[in-house]
Protein backbone atom coordinates (compact mmCIF):
# COMPACT_ATOMS: atom_id res chain seq x y z
CA UNK A 1 0.00 0.00 0.00
CA UNK A 2 1.53 3.58 -1.22
CA UNK A 3 1.60 6.19 1.73
CA UNK A 4 -0.93 8.32 -0.25
CA UNK A 5 -3.49 5.63 -0.07
CA UNK A 6 -2.80 6.01 3.81
CA UNK A 7 -3.15 9.70 3.74
CA UNK A 8 -6.40 9.85 1.55
CA UNK A 9 -8.11 7.63 3.96
CA UNK A 10 -7.18 9.53 7.34
CA UNK A 11 -8.98 12.69 8.46
CA UNK A 12 -7.53 14.87 10.54
CA UNK A 13 -9.78 14.33 13.34
CA UNK A 14 -8.48 11.25 13.55
CA UNK A 15 -4.24 11.81 13.33
CA UNK A 16 -5.16 15.22 14.85
CA UNK A 17 -6.27 13.35 18.08
CA UNK A 18 -3.52 10.74 18.08
CA UNK A 19 -0.52 13.31 16.65
CA UNK A 20 -0.99 14.62 20.37
CA UNK A 21 -1.44 11.33 22.69
CA UNK A 22 2.16 10.32 20.45
CA UNK A 23 3.85 13.63 20.40
CA UNK A 24 2.26 15.48 22.79
CA UNK A 25 5.53 18.17 22.80
CA UNK A 26 4.06 19.02 19.73
CA UNK A 27 1.03 20.50 20.77
CA UNK A 28 1.88 23.91 20.00
CA UNK A 29 2.38 23.35 16.36
CA UNK A 30 -0.35 20.86 15.52
CA UNK A 31 -1.82 23.84 13.11
CA UNK A 32 1.38 23.20 11.55
CA UNK A 33 0.89 19.61 10.95
CA UNK A 34 -2.96 19.98 9.64
CA UNK A 35 -1.30 22.54 7.09
CA UNK A 36 1.00 19.87 5.80
CA UNK A 37 -1.92 16.90 6.28
CA UNK A 38 -4.20 18.28 4.06
CA UNK A 39 -1.24 19.75 1.60
CA UNK A 40 -0.73 15.93 1.26
CA UNK A 41 -3.99 15.19 0.34
CA UNK A 42 -4.04 17.42 -2.73
CA UNK A 43 -0.44 16.23 -4.08
CA UNK A 44 0.00 14.14 -6.64
CA UNK A 45 2.53 11.21 -5.75
CA UNK A 46 5.31 10.53 -7.75
CA UNK A 47 7.50 6.83 -7.87
CA UNK A 48 10.78 6.56 -5.73
CA UNK A 49 13.57 6.17 -7.85
CA UNK A 50 15.34 3.94 -6.07
CA UNK A 51 12.55 1.66 -4.73
CA UNK A 52 12.49 3.07 -1.64
CA UNK A 53 10.07 1.72 1.68
CA UNK A 54 8.78 3.23 4.26
CA UNK A 55 9.54 0.91 7.53
CA UNK A 56 8.06 1.90 11.04
CA UNK A 57 9.92 0.22 13.50
CA UNK A 58 9.53 0.43 17.66
CA UNK A 59 12.83 0.73 18.97
CA UNK A 60 12.98 -1.31 22.47
CA UNK A 61 16.03 0.14 24.21
CA UNK A 62 16.56 -3.93 25.68
CA UNK A 63 17.09 -4.70 22.03
CA UNK A 64 19.29 -1.90 21.07
CA UNK A 65 22.48 -0.49 22.67
CA UNK A 66 20.51 3.41 22.76
CA UNK A 67 18.86 5.12 25.16
CA UNK A 68 16.45 4.19 27.95
CA UNK A 69 12.81 4.60 26.68
CA UNK A 70 10.92 2.88 23.58
CA UNK A 71 10.55 4.56 20.47
CA UNK A 72 9.54 4.65 16.99
CA UNK A 73 11.69 4.80 13.78
CA UNK A 74 11.38 5.55 10.57
CA UNK A 75 13.16 4.81 7.56
CA UNK A 76 13.30 3.93 3.77
CA UNK A 77 14.53 0.84 2.77
CA UNK A 78 15.48 -0.26 -0.61
CA UNK A 79 15.55 -4.18 0.67
CA UNK A 80 19.43 -4.31 0.38
CA UNK A 81 21.61 -5.34 3.28
CA UNK A 82 23.37 -3.41 5.18
CA UNK A 83 26.92 -5.51 4.61
CA UNK A 84 28.34 -8.92 4.75
CA UNK A 85 28.81 -8.39 9.34
CA UNK A 86 25.15 -7.20 9.08
CA UNK A 87 23.34 -9.48 6.58
CA UNK A 88 20.16 -10.20 7.87
CA UNK A 89 19.85 -6.34 8.71
CA UNK A 90 18.76 -4.29 5.71
CA UNK A 91 20.52 -0.82 5.05
CA UNK A 92 18.23 2.41 6.51
CA UNK A 93 18.30 5.66 4.86
CA UNK A 94 16.65 8.69 6.38
CA UNK A 95 13.41 10.20 4.75
CA UNK A 96 13.04 13.41 6.55
CA UNK A 97 14.82 15.84 3.18
CA UNK A 98 12.79 13.56 0.55
CA UNK A 99 10.67 15.47 -1.47
CA UNK A 100 6.56 15.20 0.28
CA UNK A 101 5.24 13.58 -2.78
CA UNK A 102 8.04 11.23 -2.92
CA UNK A 103 6.67 10.19 0.46
CA UNK A 104 3.43 9.37 -1.15
CA UNK A 105 4.55 7.16 -3.71
CA UNK A 106 6.54 5.22 -1.37
CA UNK A 107 4.76 1.82 -0.67
CA UNK A 108 4.52 1.17 3.17
CA UNK A 109 6.66 -2.01 4.09
CA UNK A 110 3.69 -4.96 4.79
CA UNK A 111 5.52 -4.95 8.12
CA UNK A 112 4.56 -1.62 9.29
CA UNK A 113 1.29 -2.68 7.70
CA UNK A 114 1.43 -5.09 10.14
CA UNK A 115 2.26 -3.33 13.09
CA UNK A 116 0.62 -0.29 12.94
CA UNK A 117 -3.04 0.94 11.93
CA UNK A 118 -3.11 3.44 9.13
CA UNK A 119 -3.48 6.12 11.79
CA UNK A 120 -0.71 5.57 13.47
CA UNK A 121 1.45 5.50 10.34
CA UNK A 122 0.06 8.77 8.95
CA UNK A 123 0.91 9.84 12.19
CA UNK A 124 4.62 9.07 12.51
CA UNK A 125 5.12 9.90 8.52
CA UNK A 126 3.98 13.14 9.40
CA UNK A 127 6.04 13.96 12.65
CA UNK A 128 9.01 12.47 10.76
CA UNK A 129 8.64 14.46 7.52
CA UNK A 130 8.12 17.88 8.96
CA UNK A 131 11.32 16.97 11.33
CA UNK A 132 13.21 19.53 9.34
CA UNK A 133 10.30 22.30 8.96
CA UNK A 134 6.53 22.85 8.02
CA UNK A 135 7.88 23.57 4.39
CA UNK A 136 9.67 21.45 1.76
CA UNK A 137 11.01 24.88 1.00
CA UNK A 138 12.41 24.95 5.19
CA UNK A 139 13.23 21.46 4.29
CA UNK A 140 15.66 21.85 1.08
CA UNK A 141 17.20 24.75 3.36
CA UNK A 142 18.17 22.58 5.77
CA UNK A 143 19.65 20.30 2.79
CA UNK A 144 21.49 23.07 1.63
CA UNK A 145 23.27 24.12 4.60
CA UNK A 146 24.30 20.63 5.72
CA UNK A 147 25.48 20.10 2.06
CA UNK A 148 27.88 23.17 2.55
CA UNK A 149 28.61 22.10 5.22
CA UNK A 150 30.04 18.46 4.27
CA UNK A 151 31.44 20.18 1.85
CA UNK A 152 33.69 22.65 4.23
CA UNK A 153 34.71 19.06 5.59
CA UNK A 154 35.49 17.24 2.72
CA UNK A 155 37.69 20.02 1.22
CA UNK A 156 39.51 21.01 4.25
CA UNK A 157 37.90 24.89 4.83
CA UNK A 158 35.41 23.62 8.05
CA UNK A 159 36.56 25.45 11.45
CA UNK A 160 36.54 21.91 13.51
CA UNK A 161 36.37 22.32 16.92
CA UNK A 162 38.55 19.25 18.93
CA UNK A 163 37.31 17.26 21.21
CA UNK A 164 39.22 18.06 24.12
CA UNK A 165 37.72 21.44 23.95
CA UNK A 166 33.91 20.31 23.11
CA UNK A 167 34.45 17.87 26.77
CA UNK A 168 35.60 20.69 28.38
CA UNK A 169 32.94 23.00 27.54
CA UNK A 170 30.75 20.36 28.35
CA UNK A 171 32.18 19.56 31.90
CA UNK A 172 31.83 23.84 32.24
CA UNK A 173 27.52 23.47 31.52
CA UNK A 174 27.56 20.81 34.20
CA UNK A 175 29.33 22.32 36.58
CA UNK A 176 27.26 25.78 36.18
CA UNK A 177 23.95 23.44 36.04
CA UNK A 178 25.01 22.07 39.21
CA UNK A 179 25.81 25.42 41.08
CA UNK A 180 22.57 27.27 39.46
CA UNK A 181 20.28 23.78 40.82
CA UNK A 182 21.90 24.17 44.28
CA UNK A 183 21.92 27.81 44.15
CA UNK A 184 17.79 27.50 43.13
CA UNK A 185 16.98 24.75 46.03
CA UNK A 186 17.87 26.81 48.84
Amino acid sequence: MKFKEIIDRANWDDVGKLFIEKYSQEEKNLEGYECVFLSLKSMKPVGSKDNMKICIVLIDPKDEWEGEERYIDIYGSDGITANDYHADRLERFALEMRAWNEWLGMEVNEDSLKEFSEIEIACHCLYEMTFMGFTEEKIQEFKKELDRRVEEIDNGTAKLIPMEEVMAHIDELKEKWKTDELEDSE
